[in-house]
């Protein structure tokens, strides 16, 4: 793709964003009052979701929801970033920053406009407004900026990088719906945001390096640092997750298994 198409897409990508949250918070379609077509079709969905829970499933999407925390974002964005300079591939590590940085600060921005309560009926309780899902965008963004960066490096089958980013992605949005955290718009939204930010970060990677570098040779003493990167990034992850999911547990809503949809 050519600059000028990359800055066309991205640019096409920003102003859809712009007027689809506009309309959104101009014709209060979110509405818990009196809930447009949007807002009717998240309590079906909401209620398909409710349906389905059963003790084990909320501790299985309890520990994939984690995956959309900042906290575990953050971990493995400071381990990729890490990996990427051993390997030599430092140009992806300022698009990685932005998309990340860029896609809180904006996710918090529209939190504080839009104020949508949380279901009523959600496994545990969070204090921040329920639209755009912040999980969700941070998953995007996350899994999203690094699958393009696999698929560009060619490190692996293109099949295999897609659908572990997709599931990735799935799964962390699916776990939001499923634990009661937020409605289905607020996790389409969320995408929305995470996947503007990865266009953007695309986009300064693809403008400051066109072409696929090239890394030379790799010392052996960087990939035996890569290792023990991963290794301890794994061991990180673990005592990080734990403690998310703790703190979610601390504050579980007394009347999450009882409550009902109506």
């Amino acid at each position: 793709m050519t600059r000028r198409r990359l800055i066309t897409a991205v640019g096409v990508m920003f102003v859809v964003a712009t007027t689809y949250f506009f309309v959104l918070f101009d014709t209060g379609t979110l509405s818990t009052v009196n809930p447009g077509r949007l807002g009717q079709l998240d309590l079906t969905i909401a209620r398909l979701f409710f349906d389905l829970r059963s003790t084990w499933l909320i501790l299985l999407f309890t520990v994939v929801t984690a995956f959309g925390n900042w906290g575990v974002v953050f971990l493995l964005a400071v381990s990729a970033s890490v990996v990427l300079w051993l390997t030599r591939r430092l140009r992806y590590i300022p698009g990685l920053w932005l998309v990340l940085i860029g896609n809180q600060i904006l996710i918090s921005v529209l939190k504080s406009l839009f104020l949508r309560p949380r279901p009523e009926y959600a496994v545990y309780l969070e204090s921040s407004a329920s639209f755009p899902s912040g999980h969700s965008a941070a998953s995007f963004a996350l899994f999203g900026f690094l699958t393009y960066v696999l698929l560009r490096e060619r490190v692996a089958p293109k099949a295999l990088v897609l659908a572990g980013g997709l599931m990735m992605i799935i799964l962390v949005g699916s776990s939001r719906l499923f634990l009661g955290e937020h409605y289905f718009s607020d996790v389409l939204s969320g995408y929305f945001v995470g996947g503007v930010w990865v266009g953007l970060g695309i986009c300064l990677t693809e403008l400051t390096t066109p072409g696929i570098a090239r890394t030379g040779v790799i010392k052996r003493w960087r990939r035996l640092a890569v290792y023990a990167v991963i290794v301890c990034t794994g061991i990180a992850l673990y005592f990080t997750v734990e403690t998310y999911i703790g703190s979610l547990r601390g504050v579980d809503t007394p009347s999450s298994e009882q409550s009902s949809l109506g």
